[in-house]
C-alpha cells in the first residue's frame, strides 16, 4: 500500500489504500466524509498517522532529452 500521488486529492492515503483493494477512490472518500461526523471528526487522526508512514509513490519522470 503506498500513497497514490496519481490520483491524490489531499495526502494521497485514500487513493493508495483504494489502488490497494482495486475499488474506485470515490468510494473511499464517500465513506471517510461520512464517517467523520459520527466519530466526532476522529477518523483524522488515524488518516494523519497513515500520511507519515504508508511509503509515497514515486513520481514518474519524464525522460525525454
Amino acid at each position: 500500500m503506498r500513497t497514490n500521488y496519481s490520483d491524490k486529492v489531499l495526502l494521497g492515503v485514500l487513493g493508495g489504500i483504494a489502488r490497494y483493494f482495486g475499488i474506485k477512490p470515490i468510494i473511499l472518500r464517500i465513506l471517510f466524509v461520512i464517517g467523520l461526523i459520527p466519530t466526532s471528526f476522529l477518523l483524522i487522526i488515524p488518516y494523519t498517522i497513515l500520511s507519515y508512514f504508508m511509503p509515497r509513490e514515486q513520481a514518474e519522470e519524464s525522460t525525454s532529452r
